[in-house]
């Protein structure tokens, strides 16, 4: 009896430890790529999903060292041209289509949880990460917390792609998890000096 006690509290310890080691080399490879670039531009689709309503956005996102992002809304039609640009303490905000802009100061919080660039620049709320298959292709799925919880915003899941960790999807689950919003990337391209 002690020896198959003792067997399976070993065999527990080996399987835990290889979890954690698994996880452990993922992050080591993500972060010795990401160290390769300076940034990323990308194509995306975003839909989100409030209430049996869904609308869907077609914008250009870029990020910079440092903590400089760009959006470009693409579609709706009504929406294109808008630019809006994040640079730290600063948000900058251009609508083309009435040649107006309007520029922000002393921004204290700015939430980050749908730019795919603070999670490649740090990496501090992942729960737990799995391996999935999706159209024959293998995807690093990184489960997150989020720093300002409600019942619209619990959870990130962000789907990198395994053989070089390019975005294909970061997902938005609310308190039923059930995402409210669902971002798709195109033509992702790290970027270097």
């Amino acid at each position: 009896m002690r020896r198959l006690l003792l067997s399976i509290i070993v065999f527990t310890l080996i399987l835990t430890s290889c979890s954690f080691n698994s996880e452990d080399r993922i992050l080591d490879k993500l972060e010795k790529h990401l160290d390769k670039y300076t940034g990323y531009k990308t194509e995306l689709q975003m839909k989100t999903i409030m209430d049996d309503k869904e609308n869907i956005y077609r914008m250009k996102e870029s990020y910079t060292l440092g903590g400089k992002y760009r959006l470009e809304i693409i579609e709706p039609s009504e929406s294109n041209g808008i630019i809006i640009e994040y640079d730290g303490d600063k948000i900058y905000i251009q609508h083309a289509t009435i040649k107006e802009s309007i520029e922000l100061n002393s921004i204290k919080k700015f939430d980050q949880g749908l730019l795919i660039g603070r999670f490649l620049r740090k990496r501090d709320n992942i729960d737990y990460i799995e391996e999935k298959e999706i159209d024959n292709e293998k995807y690093y799925v990184f489960y997150n917390d989020v720093d300002e919880k409600n019942k619209y915003n619990t959870k990130q899941v962000i789907y990198l792609r395994k053989k070089d960790f390019k975005p294909y999807m970061l997902n938005i689950l609310d308190s039923n998890n059930e995402p409210r919003v669902i971002i798709k990337y195109d033509n992702f391209e790290f970027t270097k000096d």
